[in-house]
């Protein structure tokens, strides 16, 4: 089983002031295993077809993943970042399944 080390965005929606509302990222580093690692590609319409990853990272979570786990938008994995999909909660340990690149 692979290991994974790596940065989970956390993305909340603040309302600076009224009707303005702004994205606070944030990142931290979290150690787990990779569980699944496989990629399609999709094709469609573009010149070029997407890429797909199905990727499932357990991660050793804390309480501020616990606390924010509704905020979990990303993760880095191989110099890309990748949406997160999926979201199993199996305490102490989250795992995070993972779909496209992120475009954040």
């Amino acid at each position: 089983m692979a290991k994974y080390y790596g940065k989970i965005g956390f993305v909340k929606e603040i309302e600076k002031s009224p009707g303005v509302i702004i994205q606070d990222k944030t990142e931290r580093l979290y150690k787990g295993n990779i569980i699944h690692n496989r990629r399609r590609y999709e094709t469609s319409d573009k010149i070029n077809d997407d890429v797909n990853v199905n990727v499932s990272i357990s991660i050793i979570s804390d309480s501020y993943a616990i606390d924010n786990i509704y905020a979990i938008k990303y993760v880095s994995w191989i110099n890309k970042l990748w949406k997160v999909t999926d979201i199993d909660i199996e305490r102490p340990r989250i795992t995070l399944t993972l779909g496209g690149l992120y475009n954040g």
